[in-house]
């Protein structure tokens, strides 16, 4: 019979950011595996506990948060580790616990309870600092498209009837941001986006619902049910095709949804607003054509003044001869 040993208990699990590795946290440092080909462990011993950890895509360079029975770390340090050298090279301090970590191309993103502080990854300089509301969970959702950069996190305040959760969908390219409204009462306890930034999935604590958003305009675009029995800790993902959505749970079940219909529902909802916009269109041409017979129908009247006015000076003109003649 194969016993686990304590050592090899895991604590986190992560993707790197093109899913060709992904690592796992364990009660005596990390091990590391390739996905396709399906090669591993590649494994570390740190001598405690790693409750974190974040790929820089292949690299040697490895975020690391403490964790577990004995952590390795603090629970307000961000560790930077070079794993070719076998050493730290950065350490980041916090007055608060790091609840959550996570890497993309030049940034380093460190979820405390009620702050997100973004890094520069080369200089470890703070580039921007967010607040949010409490954030127990750690919370943040990054794309993984290499030529966007898209976070979505807990706003810092519920709305006026406290009835709402909001997420904020945030582009660093762009600096823009949409709110996404959830509609619930209750704390989300996960959030993620598919590949290109441009969909939404959040679950509510306690709940079976899973609810999909557009990040454009924040519209509910559907909702899965994951089963009848209630979870405290759920985990969802799209695969980089946007054709399906897991979500599993703490019941140890895994549930896969479909995302065909909902697709078929878009391309719909694209193809009215391409009519309507062609609609309006059509419209603004009409109105531009009823523009251009007005105008011309003024000009016929201006010309027509004129022939007037033309004639009238004719006739004075006659007039004055008579009168001279006279």
């Amino acid at each position: 019979m194969n016993t686990i040993n304590e050592d090899d208990k895991i604590i986190d699990v992560s993707f790197n950011q093109d899913d060709s590795c992904f690592a796992i946290a364990t009660e005596n440092g990390f091990k590391i595996f390739q996905t396709y080909p399906f090669k591993g462990p590649y494994d570390r011993k740190m001598g405690g506990g790693i409750g974190k950890i974040q790929m820089l895509n292949k690299s040697n360079f490895l975020a690391l948060l403490g964790g577990g029975t004995i952590p390795k770390f603090n629970n307000n340090k961000v560790v930077i580790w070079d794993d070719y050298a076998s050493k730290v090279i950065c350490e980041l301090k916090f007055i608060t616990p790091i609840l959550n970590i996570k890497l993309k191309k030049e940034y380093l993103f460190v979820i405390c309870q009620k702050r997100i502080y973004i890094f520069d990854i080369k200089t470890y300089d703070i580039i921007e600092t967010i607040d949010t509301r409490d954030n127990n969970r750690g919370l943040i959702a990054i794309n993984s498209d290499p030529e966007s950069i898209i976070i979505a996190y807990p706003d810092k305040e519920l709305n006026k009837d406290k009835e709402i959760n909001k997420v904020i969908i945030k582009n660093l390219n762009s600096k823009k941001d949409n709110e996404i409204h959830n509609a619930q009462s209750d704390s989300i306890s996960f959030i993620t986006l598919n590949r290109q930034g441009t969909l939404l999935a959040t679950s509510i604590d306690k709940r079976t619902l899973v609810r999909i958003h557009s990040c454009v305009d924040g519209t509910l675009l559907k909702e899965f049910k994951r089963g009848r029995e209630k979870v405290d800790n759920i985990y969802i993902c799209f695969d980089n095709e946007n054709k399906f959505l897991a979500v599993g749970s703490n019941k140890g079940t895994i549930h896969i949804f479909s995302l065909k219909s909902l697709f078929q529902k878009m391309e719909k909802e694209k193809e009215k607003k391409k009519d309507k916009i062609e609609k309006e269109k059509e419209k603004e041409k009409g109105k531009e054509k009823g523009k251009e017979k007005e105008k011309e129908k003024e000009k016929e009247k201006e010309k027509e003044k004129g022939k007037e006015k033309e004639k009238e000076k004719e006739k004075e003109k006659d007039e004055i001869k008579v009168m001279s003649k006279d």
